[in-house]
C-alpha cells in the first residue's frame, strides 16, 4: 500500500445538490477503514438466495465468453445496453431488488439479469477465481450519510472480491465525493488513483443517468483496469 499523498482526507469539493449530505469531502476514517478490510478476512455467511443464483448465472454462461458483471443494475437498461455494445461477452446485470428487476426491458441472448447480494457475488466469484472482463457500477447507493460510509461498496469487505475479479471497472455517479472514496480506496490497495472525469452523455445508459441529466446534475466517470 501507497502513500496518499494524491487525495487529501481533508479535501473540500464543490458538489452536486442533488445528493445531500454532512460530507463535505473524503470521510476521515475511509483510509482506516478500507485498510482494515485488507488485514482481516469478510466471514459474513453469504446468502442462500445469492448462492443459487450464481449457479444459475455459471450453467447458463458455462465460461465461455468474456464475462462483464454490471452492479447495481436496476431495471436492467443498462445491461441491455452493454449487452447490446459487447456481443461477444456475456452480460449479467445484478440488483437486489426483484420489483425493480420485474421492469426489465427484454435482452438479448448474451445478457442475463440476478437478484442477489452483489456483494456475496463478488466473494463466490472471487472464490473461483473467475476474472471479469468488465465491470460496471453505474450511480450506485452513494449511501450520502457520513455515518453510512462503510455501506459504500469501495468501503465495504467484499472491496477485496471486487478487486481479485480484475477486468476494467468503470463507475458512473452524480456525487463527486462517491468517485473521490473510490479513487481514495483504490489508493490504499495500491492502484495509482485513476482520473475522475465529468461527461455528458450523449445516449444515456439508464434510467438513472437520464433522470439526473435531465435535471441536470453533474455527472462523473472513473475508469481503472485491475
Amino acid at each position: 500500500m501507497g502513500s496518499l499523498t494524491a487525495i487529501s482526507p481533508a479535501l473540500r469539493l464543490i458538489d452536486s445538490p442533488a445528493v445531500v449530505s454532512t460530507q463535505t469531502g473524503v470521510h476521515p476514517r475511509l483510509e482506516e477503514i478500507v485498510a482494515r478490510h485488507f488485514k482481516h478476512a469478510f466471514l459474513k455467511p453469504l446468502a442462500l438466495h445469492t448462492c443459487a443464483a450464481y449457479k444459475t448465472m455459471l450453467a447458463i454462461w458455462k465460461g465461455k465468453s468474456p464475462l462483464i458483471l454490471d452492479a447495481g443494475c436496476g431495471s436492467g437498461d443498462s445491461t441491455r445496453y452493454l449487452a447490446q455494445q459487447h456481443t461477444n461477452s456475456f452480460v449479467v446485470g445484478v440488483d437486489q431488488s426483484a420489483h425493480r428487476l420485474a421492469k426489465a426491458p427484454s435482452l438479448p441472448e448474451n445478457a442475463m439479469l440476478l437478484r442477489a447480494d452483489v456483494t456475496d457475488l463478488w466473494r463466490l466469484l472471487a472464490s473461483d477465481q473467475i476474472k471479469l472482463s468488465q465491470h460496471t457500477w453505474f450511480y450506485p447507493n452513494p449511501w450520502p450519510k457520513a455515518e453510512q460510509v462503510q455501506r459504500r461498496w469501495y468501503a465495504h469487505p467484499a472491496f477485496t472480491a471486487v478487486l481479485a475479479l480484475g477486468g476494467r471497472l468503470q463507475v458512473r455517479s452524480n456525487w463527486q465525493i462517491f468517485m473521490h472514496e473510490l479513487a481514495v480506496a483504490l489508493k490504499v490497495a495500491g492502484y495509482p488513483p485513476p482520473p475522475i472525469v465529468p461527461i455528458t452523455p450523449v445516449q444515456p445508459i439508464s434510467l438513472h443517468e437520464r433522470k439526473y441529466q435531465a435535471s441536470q446534475h453533474p455527472l462523473y466517470q472513473l475508469e481503472i483496469h485491475l
